[in-house]
């Protein structure tokens, strides 16, 4: 399991800022009040409570010690959401879409700097490759390429 450096703390940073500003996070950015009417068996049927900005201070606070740690609390706040609520719910709704969203995100996470670069690398030449083979129209200014002859002259 890989251990909890900068990158892997700047990583979970970002990740977790993005889904508390997320529109669909609403009812998962704090803990659920104990005193809350709607909420009066939460505690009865949760066992493992967990929010967004509780991840967001265990970060600051160098409370992980390893990405899987902090995915683990990611994973359990939408396991909550979906546990305590029925299924046809705008929070399950919106945890089982968050809870797939952060799945996604998680595998978007460079272990290494070179794996960053890499993948930012590969990210632009497929954009420059999509927008090398649309049809250009006639009236265009924009010179016409082959993308056959940029690829040899360029060795790709």
């Amino acid at each position: 399991m890989i251990g909890f450096g900068d990158l892997e703390k700047d990583f979970c940073l970002k990740t977790t800022n993005y889904l508390f500003n997320h529109p669909l996070a609403k009812a998962f950015l704090y803990p659920v009040s104990k005193d809350a009417d709607y909420a009066e068996d939460y505690y009865k049927i949760i066992s493992i409570p967990m929010d967004l900005y509780t991840v967001i201070s265990n970060i600051q606070n160098n409370r992980y010690k390893s990405f899987g740690e902090w995915q683990n609390d990611i994973k359990q706040i939408w396991v909550n959401g979906k546990t305590f609520n029925k299924e046809k719910s705008i929070i399950y709704i919106s945890a089982d879409i968050l809870d797939r969203k952060s799945e996604k995100l998680f595998k978007s996470f460079c272990r290494t700097e070179q794996e960053r670069i890499e993948r930012n690398i590969k990210m632009i030449n497929n954009k420059i490759s999509e927008l090398l083979s649309l049809d250009m129209p006639e009236y265009s200014i924009s010179p016409r390429l082959n993308i056959e002859e940029l690829k040899e002259k360029f060795g790709c």
